[in-house]
């Protein structure tokens, strides 16, 4: 995948305008303007398109941390993104931009339709220097942001009124436990307790 498409996958998961887009990069530290965004959101092969390099990718993903978490509490300039921007990099910083636990990211990568176990996970994020580091293929990263793109811009999740219905849980199988069991008994059960 390219630096190009991660920043379009992830505008449109996010649902973020140009001028949202313009804020974050400012944010990461990289001044640019609407035409400077909507010529890295481009497609390859446009003719506007230009190749978002490394530094400018890192800057929005910077920034977006920033935007969503705000500024280390300790007051501590944030660590410098690497010169070349893996996709274990994009992955990690997405997850701490988006505050995600484990569970949350397993969650969003079934939604992409990839499953993971807990260690293949852990291992995407650990130091490339670590025996069990494992590098995050481009099939990976593109399951974690269809994923998002499902849970973030789906009808259920849509930006209504923000309070949830009467009777509705975070959980769609919370409400279905007693009604679930009662079918499972056999007719014969029904009758005993009955009498």
């Amino acid at each position: 995948m390219t630096n190009n498409d991660i920043l379009r996958r992830i505008r449109f998961a996010l649902d973020q305008t140009d001028a949202q887009m313009v804020q974050i990069f400012g944010t990461g530290g990289l001044t640019l303007t609407e035409a400077d965004v909507l010529s890295y959101l481009g497609r390859e092969g446009e003719a506007d398109t230009v190749e978002c390099p490394d530094s400018a990718l890192g800057a929005f993903l910077d920034g977006l941390i920033l935007e969503r978490r705000g500024p280390r509490q300790d007051g501590s300039p944030a660590p410098e993104s690497p010169e070349r921007l893996t996709n274990n990099a994009v992955f990690k910083k997405l997850r701490i931009a988006l505050s995600m636990h484990e569970k949350d990211v397993l969650a969003t990568m079934a939604a992409g339709g990839q499953r993971l176990s807990k260690g293949e996970l852990s291992a995407l994020f650990r130091n490339p220097s670590h025996k069990n580091f494992r590098p995050c293929g481009d099939q990976i990263l593109r399951s974690f942001l269809g994923g998002l793109t499902r849970l973030r811009r789906s009808p259920k999740s849509s930006k209504t009124s923000g309070k949830k219905a009467k009777g509705a849980t975070s959980n769609p199988w919370e409400n279905a436990g007693p009604k679930k069991r009662e079918s499972q008994v056999k007719d014969g059960e029904k009758k005993k307790t009955k009498s």
